[in-house]
């Protein structure tokens, strides 16, 4: 044989096996798990329980606070909570202080007419006495900055004067603006409203109902929903934005399930929304349920694992499709329904406490993060798994968000934020693609 056919066989194959290792590594490598660098850090170890929220020139606000349990396990409240905007390379713009040890308790919220970012804040006082011990709440603040600057527009007065001794539970406690610019927002026994320049709009501070436990306000159209519950009663109230009364649905649960939790609607008003389950005796696992426009329920789910809670927003798809995740410690879940309540797909990994609302990607993807220091990226057709991203610490209520460049948004609750890049992706075009509805987290959706 000719040497140089002799030379050039083998180094043939050498390149023909290198190209092929190569390749498999590229493919390997989508899918597996990789540490993500932060690109900015609190101070005094303060948390992200919120999510981002973006404006329409690409600009980023999220705001910081403590792990609930944060005083109880030893730690000292800060002076000061941060309200942080950030170009959209990632630089800081500015920050907004909080006083009194106020942390932010709410998702910002871009107004869609007016120059202005909101929040709600939350001071505490003791902690309780329960055998799970957290602070109480002692009132809640509506902030409301002007985006150029980070300056102070204005802060209402506290939204409930006297607010017996109480935790609001884990959840956040969010607001919602209507296409009109008024603003929205929820305290112990109240629910309040406002114009864009902080005067009164109305105020409903008799009511029967005992908003023990926070909600959060969602608006469909000209009704505004607020949730809430207390010992062994779920409620969501309907009032049409001018303050009127419309109905209350009322759900008794013997085995103590205490409240609603967050709002998402169809293209037709119809309510989805999750509930607690805190008995430790509970065999009843019913904690999703779809509820028309005018307050009868039309189904719900039961999830099969006991104690299992549906904290977050669910997404919801084109085609009618539900997708939520469940708090259940090591047995947590990530489902998929379909319109009528029957179940399309279960994520078949183990997971650790969904409390991140769902984001549903325009590629095919659902997004979600979880306490177990992950984002989840699964292919929406059939839950399998597309890629994991490993973060430094855990998350909970801080959900994915992308910019106009495919770069994925999330908070921890150690303090960091991350810029994950993706490249051409961003938020599907459905009724309800997202946490809050849309990325300035308005929580308002006009009839299809």
């Amino acid at each position: 044989m000719n040497k140089k056919l002799k030379i050039i066989l083998p180094l043939f194959v050498v390149i023909i096996v290198a190209g092929i290792v190569a390749v498999l590594f590229l493919i390997n490598f989508g899918e597996r798990d990789t540490i993500q660098p932060n690109f900015f850090k609190t101070i005094d170890d303060q948390s992200f329980g919120n999510s981002f929220a973006i404006d329409g020139d690409g600009n980023l606000y999220i705001g910081t606070s403590h792990k609930q349990r944060w005083q109880a396990e030893g730690g000292t409240w800060s002076e000061h909570y941060y309200l942080y905007s950030f170009h959209p390379n990632n630089t800081l713009r500015w920050q907004f202080e909080t006083n009194n040890s106020e942390v932010i308790k709410s998702d910002p919220v871009v107004h869609p007419y007016e120059d202005l970012v909101f929040f709600v804040s939350e001071s505490y006082s003791s902690i309780n006495t329960n055998p799970f011990p957290l602070p109480n709440t002692t009132y809640n603040k509506v902030y409301a900055i002007n985006r150029d600057d980070g300056s102070l527009n204005w802060s209402s007065g506290k939204l409930a004067k006297d607010i017996t001794d109480n935790n609001w539970g884990s959840n956040c406690l969010e607001m919602a603006i209507d296409s009109n610019g008024y603003i929205y927002a929820q305290s112990q026994h109240n629910i309040t409203s406002f114009h864009a320049n902080g005067t009164l709009r109305w105020k409903n501070d008799t009511m029967s109902e005992q908003f023990n436990y926070a909600g959060s306000v969602a608006i469909f159209d000209d009704t505004i929903y607020f949730t809430s519950g207390e010992t062994h009663y779920l409620y969501i109230l309907a009032f049409y934005t001018n303050g009127t009364f419309k109905w209350k649905y009322e759900l008794y649960q013997f085995n103590g399930n205490n409240r609603f939790n967050m709002i998402s609607f169809d293209e037709n008003g119809k309510i989805y929304v999750g509930s607690e389950n805190s008995s430790s005796s509970s065999t009843d696992n019913v904690c999703f349920y779809a509820i028309n426009p005018d307050g009868t329920q039309d189904w719900n789910f039961t999830i099969s694992t006991r104690y299992a809670k549906v904290r977050g927003n669910v997404a919801i798809d084109n085609d009618g499709t539900i997708y939520l995740g469940t708090k259940n410690n090591d047995n947590s879940e990530f489902y998929a329904l379909n319109s009528d309540g029957t179940l399309k797909w279960k994520y078949d990994g183990q997971l650790q406490d969904v409390y991140s609302a769902p984001t549903i990607a325009d590629d095919g993807s659902v997004f979600f993060a979880t306490e177990d220091d992950f984002i989840y990226r699964l292919n929406k057709a059939n839950g399998q798994l597309r890629n994991r991203y490993q973060l430094h610490t855990d998350v909970t209520h801080s959900s994915c968000t992308f910019d106009d460049d495919g770069t994925l948004y999330i908070g921890d609750l150690g303090g960091h934020l991350y810029a994950i890049e993706l490249g051409t992706i961003s938020l599907a075009n459905t009724p309800w693609p997202c946490l809050g509805a849309n990325f300035m987290r308005t929580r308002f959706m006009n009839p299809a």
